[in-house]
């Protein structure tokens, strides 16, 4: 099977902004010839050099010159497909270099030793991807262009997605690019290991000590990470807030809390300062020891005491309790929730979206909830 010659070159410009070793803006100008080849250049322009000079004196902030640079962009390239003789319009264009791909591919695929319906179901894969990737050029459009287009396209299953992935990366490299599209991927439902308050209550009196049902109750009331419960200081606790300013690992390291973000949660029971009193009364070594060592108890505790998998938990399987209990027996909104967690929307939205109230900040939860 032989390809042909590909009729309709193609043409785009794309931005390079400034980074640690470049100080300037660039114009790349990247073209595709009659042989499916790819060219990139520099557009050396007086508006460039401009603009450049005025962003380098600190004339300019970048967002201000990135727009100034988009507006000399759309002009280039129209001075650029005209000399091409390209039209404005090119979406058959694009198409038809896509086809150009698709074609190498399929020839290289045919060469092989591979039975026909094989051939027939690659061929109708790579029809489907042409469908998705419709008026994109592979060559030369943006990768976060390719990347939208792939990620939004709800045509297909997920599945089928995930198969056709290693395909649509196959055209990419024949057109020259440096980057994959990622498998999208399959969200499966978790199964959240929590107990309710009903559960803790009978859950308490199985702990091996009395440290432990504290310990077992601050978690199941403030929601805390292990490691920020452990490196709570008593001037961090005050006037029924709490606040969460580090964590301390396995091997005793303070550091910031996840991703470095400190937060601040209001007392969600009536007792728990005479709990943290009871805490803090503890030598700091003696709290310190149960870091590692409590899990494992509280894991042993939660097998004796409950039948059903789901209540088996680790000391973050009482953090997730905090956030159900929260959302289903106090109606607070994911919003709230995430804020006492001091996780992304994203995160609460997937693991309690299933138990979420009403969509309603920090003054009005402890009224909220009653305390």
């Amino acid at each position: 099977m032989t390809i042909g010659t590909f009729r309709n070159p193609s043409a785009n410009i794309a931005i390079r902004k400034p980074d640690s070793i470049r100080k300037s803006f660039s114009l790349m100008a990247i073209t595709v010839g009659n042989d499916g080849k790819q060219k990139t250049r520099t557009l050396k322009t007086e508006t460039m050099k401009l603009i450049n000079k005025q962003f380098k004196a600190g004339e300019l902030k970048e967002d201000y010159a990135l727009s100034l640079i988009e507006d000399h962009k759309t002009e280039e390239l129209a001075k650029l497909r005209k000399s091409l003789n390209l039209t404005h319009d090119s979406r058959q264009i694009r198409n038809n270099l896509n086809e150009l791909y698709i074609k190498k591919y399929m020839n290289d695929y045919s060469a092989r030793d591979i039975e026909e319906n094989t051939i027939r179901s690659t061929k109708n894969v790579m029809d489907n991807i042409s469908k998705i990737m419709d008026g994109i050029d592979l060559a030369t459009s943006s990768k976060g262009v390719i990347l939208r287009r792939w990620r939004d396209d709800k045509s297909f299953t997920i599945g089928y997605k995930r198969s056709m992935t290693c395909y649509l990366n196959g055209l990419l490299r024949m057109a020259g690019r440096e980057f994959k599209v990622s498998k999208p991927k399959i969200i499966k439902k978790k199964l959240i290991s929590h107990i309710t308050q009903n559960k803790l209550n009978r859950l308490l009196p199985q702990m091996s000590s009395d440290i432990d049902r504290l310990i077992t109750k601050l978690f199941f009331y403030t929601g805390m990470r292990t490691g920020e419960l452990f490196a709570l200081d008593e001037s961090d606790i005050k006037d029924g807030l709490i606040n969460i300013n580090a964590q301390i690992t396995r091997k005793g390291d303070l550091k910031l809390p996840k991703m470095g973000k400190t937060r601040t949660i209001v007392f969600t029971h009536k007792d728990l300062e005479g709990w943290f009193k009871e805490w803090f009364s503890l030598p700091k070594s003696t709290r310190l020891s149960h870091r590692c060592t409590y899990t494992k108890r509280l894991l042993d505790a939660t097998r004796k005491c409950f039948d059903d998998e789901v209540n088996h938990l680790s000391a973050h399987g009482l953090r997730r309790s905090f956030a159900i209990h929260m959302i289903a027996d106090h109606n607070l909104s994911l919003t709230k929730t995430a804020m006492l967690l001091g996780d992304t929307m994203a995160v609460v939205q997937e693991y309690y979206s299933g138990y979420s109230a009403s969509e309603n900040i920090l003054s009005s939860i402890r009224e909220q909830i009653g305390i």
